[in-house]
């Protein structure tokens, strides 16, 4: 390299300095994505689709639902939600039961299998949130939570 081009090299900003980088967006894009990208390595740890994690974690939180509001309250369409329970049926972790009261209706429960799953996926989102929050202090981590769910919140169309 010649002389020339090497201070012209040595003038550049160091990786991370330049100003757009210190920007709202593109750190919450940075961290979003080295975020996703740890949890779709953990996620594969145990074999388990976004989609699939999704269901497993709201049925261990709400037990037995009608497919309807399953597919509400995690934000899928519900004619998507169908592949989804069928993939997971298939695998033993959910059960799905016409509703007595309603027999249009479609019950979704775990199994045992899906609630040891799901206590599985549970403790690795913990420890992969750990790691990545280590250097961050507690009360710092309850205030990016509180944050980040009023940046959520805010972005969401009024109805």
């Amino acid at each position: 390299m010649t002389a020339e081009r090497e201070e012209s090299v040595t003038q550049l900003p160091l990786p991370g300095s330049l100003s757009f980088q210190s920007g709202t967006g593109y750190l919450l894009g940075k961290v979003g994505s080295v975020a996703r990208q740890r949890w779709t390595t953990t996620l594969a740890q145990t074999g388990v689709s976004p989609n699939q994690f999704l269901v497993l974690m709201a049925l261990a939180e709400t037990g037995q639902v009608c497919q309807q509001f399953l597919a509400g309250v995690i934000g899928i369409d519900p004619r998507n939600i169908v592949p989804i329970l069928d993939s997971l049926e298939g695998r033993g972790l959910v059960s799905r039961e016409t509703d007595p009261a309603d027999r249009r209706r479609r019950l979704i429960e775990l199994t045992g299998a899906g609630r040891r799953i799901a206590a599985e996926l549970s403790a690795l989102g913990e420890q992969t949130e750990r790691e990545m929050l280590a250097s961050v202090p507690r009360a710092d981590q309850e205030s990016l939570r509180r944050i980040l769910r009023s940046v959520l919140d805010a972005a969401r169309p009024s109805a």
